[in-house]
């Protein structure tokens, strides 16, 4: 719980985060990838080249810090957040790191002049508050999804069942579980983590696909681009899992 003179520090950062957040989350994420490769395959390496992911971090740093009395008012971005850390398989243990990692954003962005000892230890306090709110409520979600018919915990081997070509650039890869069981059912708008293993060092990467539809057994449609990335669309998922692939994939580990 935050004390009254943290809550009053932590308002009193919104104008900063309002101009400059999105200086302060691109710092922090060169430093956290940069000194913990344990993490880097949690974050999508596009979206960190085109802006995208700083910038969605630094509007929910700011949302947070608007509602910092008021933490009812984040109902709907907590639960996006709690479901993409399930899908990507977010622990406890990674929570201390971002934290360390952007408390030290906080101090090299703004200087020691604005991030003073009593700022510091306010957004520190604050974003203990906030990680022991979503590590609760990712318990939750993880023992739900272990205890559900088809559900588990941590990786479970999948298999390419079908790979069928829909057109000269996409290809869709129909998956099912090696060990035979049943899968746990899914909803539009849930989310699917892919975890690409590629041969070369310090190459591995997860991604987060938004469900939009569904079919009996989890589908991805992969589409190549001339001289660029590979695009992925998922059809279909359990309830919040990730996947583990190989290259020349034949079987992926779902969690």
């Amino acid at each position: 719980m935050l004390t009254a003179d943290q809550t009053a520090i932590i308002k009193a950062t919104v104008p900063i985060l309002e101009s400059g957040g999105e200086a302060l989350t691109t710092h922090f994420y060169k430093v956290m990838l940069g000194e913990y490769p344990q993490v880097r395959p949690l974050f999508n390496q596009a979206h960190q080249a085109s802006g995208a992911q700083p910038r969605a971090l630094a509007n929910g740093v700011l949302m947070y810090a608007r509602n910092i009395d008021k933490l009812q008012e984040l109902g709907p971005l907590a639960a996006q957040i709690v479901n993409k850390h399930v899908a990507l398989q977010v622990l406890p243990e990674h929570y201390p790191i971002v934290g360390a990692c952007l408390l030290r954003a906080i101090r090299e962005v703004l200087g020691p002049d604005v991030a003073t000892d009593a700022v510091i230890d306010a957004w520190g306090a604050a974003y203990q508050q906030l990680a022991d709110i979503l590590i609760g409520a990712e318990a939750i979600v993880y023992d739900k999804l272990a205890a559900a018919p088809g559900g588990w915990r941590g990786a479970r081997p999948f298999r390419v069942a079908r790979k069928q070509a829909e057109s000269a650039e996409i290809t869709s890869f129909y998956l099912e579980p090696a060990d035979g069981q049943p899968v746990i059912d899914f909803v539009p708008g849930q989310y699917l983590g892919l975890r690409l293993m590629r041969p070369w060092p310090r190459a591995s990467g997860m991604s987060s696909f938004c469900i939009m539809r569904g079919t009996v057994r989890p589908v991805l449609s992969a589409k190549r681009w001339r001289n660029g990335p590979c695009a992925i669309r998922a059809s279909a998922i359990s309830r919040s899992w990730s996947m583990a692939a190989r290259t020349k994939p034949r079987r992926w580990a779902a969690q």
